[in-house]
């Protein structure tokens, strides 16, 4: 791992105590090194997305998914696993 904010797991549940299956990605998303966001949602906690700032400002880059539309609205719960 670098010296960027990582994301090892981006992870949402229709339970809102984060409990049961999670809601599947149906694509992963990032601001920066996009061919890297799938890392984020793959369910493996040993591989990380990351960002290209050391000192990232708030709001100016993000890794995330999107859900099938039958999925979007029963996410209550989102556990993020980050590293520095």
């Amino acid at each position: 791992m670098g010296w960027g904010w990582s994301v090892r797991e981006f992870q949402v549940y229709a339970n809102s105590d984060c409990s049961g299956d999670r809601i599947p990605s149906f694509k992963a998303l990032a601001s920066v090194n996009e061919r890297y966001a799938v890392k984020a949602v793959d369910g493996d906690d040993y591989t990380f997305w990351q960002a290209n700032c050391s000192r990232c400002e708030a709001r100016s880059v993000f890794v995330g998914f999107q859900v099938a539309r039958l999925d979007a609205v029963r996410g209550n719960c989102v556990r993020v696993k980050q590293c520095y």
